[in-house]
């Protein structure tokens, strides 16, 4: 296999991977945990967008591309969309294997971000840690609720 090139970082003292070294030096404390947490970020926001623009397609909007961009960039408008507009409307067709997967991404990312936020200290690399661990697990439960229709079975509806 390949052999991992590594430089001793000059704020700990430890080796770390050469591909980490320039982050790890520019930003105190940054580990790969961090690492994770911020392609979680990337990666639920993503799910997000894509999510609500495919919700916002199914629901006959002219804009479903800004609906999905703008509720990553402005999180009021994701709020507005989810609580507003996606009550007015029905939506023409059910959701598909790709919408239901983004949501349970969506909705794990979400409720570690908000996790990570209110348990972890006010530092953005520890909360980026926290989200990035956090994520991953709540995929089961949003699984369950998102993908497997949980939700609906607990309230009652079909």
């Amino acid at each position: 296999m390949f052999a991992l090139r590594s430089q001793i970082s000059r704020s700990t003292g430890r080796s770390v991977p050469r591909s980490l070294a320039p982050i790890q030096s520019a930003v105190p404390g940054f580990s790969a945990l961090a690492a994770v947490g911020l392609v979680f970020v990337a990666v639920t926001a993503l799910a997000v967008a894509y999510a609500v623009a495919r919700d916002a397609d199914a629901r006959g909007s002219s804009v479903p591309t800004v609906w999905g961009v703008g509720s990553v960039a402005v999180w009021p408008v994701s709020l507005w969309y989810l609580l507003v507009y996606a009550r007015r409307r029905q939506r023409t067709r059910p959701r598909d294997r790709g919408e239901r997967a983004a949501a349970t991404v969506a909705l794990a990312g979400a409720t570690a971000f908000v996790l990570a936020a209110t348990a972890a200290p006010p530092d953005p690399v520890t909360q980026l840690v926290w989200a990035g661990a956090l994520g991953p697990s709540l995929l089961v439960p949003g699984y369950v609720l998102v993908y497997r229709r949980g939700w609906r079975r607990i309230h009652g509806r079909r």
